[in-house]
């Protein structure tokens, strides 16, 4: 047996070998100062820092309305907000929080960057860039952290009042008092990922900034995050873990029958029924999620003709939706339901009637509801 050295001494050596076999560029380098490097770095920092900006501030723009509209969709599942946001230098971490901090033209004191359309600070006339000094007569310190502001404004909204806010405006020193409102506690929150996709966790909203560029209408990314906000609402994800721990029970019960047996399953059982378990409903639940997303659409004021054109285009993007169920429904027949739905909610419109979705008892026998599914094709 040969030692250790002498097999790395040969792999060396074949490496060396290949590595002597390979073709290379026959142009000569160009010669780049690393100060210029660093400087096209920079001003790519910059032009990312615009477009993540950007995709921020599109996606609270549509989003609040449909959170502060939505409200009745959503239960008890709500927050009072000014329709605002701010940041500070100290909220952002690395250099490209420093390159954002600097397009936006931060500093350690909090100031207002997102004004949310129709949202109570718009009405109450604060712009963005305004600092904020204090909060309901209580001062915000330079340096302060996200947590201790957002503290300060939770006591000053915890009784629905107006909140008294003293603002830096340039050289100026002025004062604002927006009123709350009650809007779904759900934030939609900007994912920094290629990949097309959205998904709601129960408590927040997510879409990617794949699904940005994807969905170039406001129109059909308002229809993405209305879906996700009523998978929230419906209580979807609860639901499914609840269905997963129920079946996985009856697994574990087999695993452990056929241990007594001397078998043992390693879990395999209460694996499979719990994912057996969680996938229950799944495309009801997409469906309801549609369904209920048009409402959320609807209530906000977003023109609904057109709103099922996001499957066509989605189709195109995977056409092996339009003809293949797994955990969703087809292309096909989300299009068709949905525009079902918008006749539905037209009708509503027209009678003036609430935009509220039909609901009946759940079939499962327990005091929950959940929507009437005659609209979708099973």
């Amino acid at each position: 047996m040969r030692p250790p050295f002498a097999l790395s001494l040969s792999a060396a050596l074949a490496a060396l070998f290949l590595l002597a076999a390979c073709a290379g560029p026959r142009t000569p380098a160009p010669n780049i100062a690393d100060a210029d490097a660093a400087a096209e770095a920079e001003k790519q920092r910059e032009l990312f820092a615009e477009r993540l900006w950007r995709d921020e501030s599109r996606l609270w723009a549509l989003g609040y309305p449909l959170r502060a509209e939505g409200a009745a969709l959503c239960g008890d599942d709500l927050q009072p907000s000014l329709g605002m946001r701010s940041l500070a230098l100290q909220y952002l971490e690395g250099e490209q929080g420093a390159t954002l901090g600097r397009l936006l033209k931060l500093s350690d004191r909090p100031q207002v960057v997102l004004i949310a359309p129709g949202s109570p600070a718009e009405s109450a006339g604060i712009e963005i860039g305004d600092r904020i000094l204090e909060v309901g007569g209580r001062p915000v310190k330079s340096g302060r952290s996200a947590e201790a502001l957002a503290d300060l404004f939770d006591d000053s909204l915890a009784a629905g009042q107006g909140v008294t806010l003293k603002l830096r405006r340039g050289t100026e020193t002025v004062y604002a008092n927006p009123v709350p409102r009650q809007i779904c506690s759900y934030p939609v929150l900007l994912k920094d990922e290629d990949k097309v996709n959205a998904y709601a966790d129960g408590e927040s909203v997510f879409i990617t900034r794949g699904m940005m560029r994807f969905t170039e209408s406001d129109q059909h990314l308002a229809v993405v995050i209305g879906h996700e906000l009523a998978h929230n609402a419906m209580e979807h994800i609860d639901a499914k873990q609840g269905n997963a721990v129920a079946a996985g029970a009856g697994g574990l019960l087999l695993d452990i029958g056929l241990a007594v047996l001397g078998i043992n399953t390693g879990g395999a059982f209460m694996k499979a029924a719990a994912q057996a378990g969680a996938a229950t409903y799944s495309i009801g639940f997409e469906q309801e999620a549609d369904h209920v997303g048009l409402y959320f659409l609807a209530r906000a004021g977003y023109e609904l003709e057109g709103a099922a054109d996001i499957w066509r285009l989605l189709a195109a993007e995977n056409p092996q939706a339009i003809d293949h169920r797994r955990s969703h429904p087809t292309t096909p027949e989300r299009f068709l339901a949905m525009e079902q739905v918008i006749a539905k909610i037209k009708e509503q419109r027209d009678a003036n009637e609430p935009l509220l979705p039909e609901i009946v008892p759940d079939p499962g026998g327990d005091d929950e509801n959940t929507l009437l599914p005659s609209a979708y094709p099973n």
